[in-house]
């Protein structure tokens, strides 16, 4: 499935010495020089593949995956308390 191709664009970049240089021009008193790149621009065809990939992040899920984490980490130390005390009443007999 092609999303889209490489195309060379111009990109305004600051420069610390010198004049800027058209089609740039000085943003917020940093010069800019036009630089030539290659980029993959993605088609307008396929921007909402790219929208439906990169939904927004449910809290819900994010709550859920962290409380399971947590409880499985809360429940391996108790277990590795509980065999310590166990342990420490046999060694002190």
């Amino acid at each position: 499935m092609v999303t889209g191709s490489l195309q060379n664009v111009i990109v305004c970049v600051p420069v610390t010495s010198g004049a800027s240089i058209a089609p740039c021009s000085t943003v917020g008193g940093v010069k800019q020089k036009p630089v030539m790149q290659t980029v993959y621009v993605i088609d307008p065809a396929s921007a909402t593949f790219f929208d439906m990939a990169v939904e927004p992040l449910n809290t819900a899920s994010v709550a859920t995956v962290f409380s399971v984490g947590f409880s499985f980490v809360l429940l391996c130390f108790l277990v590795a308390r509980g065999i310590g005390v166990v342990l420490d009443l046999i060694r002190k007999g």
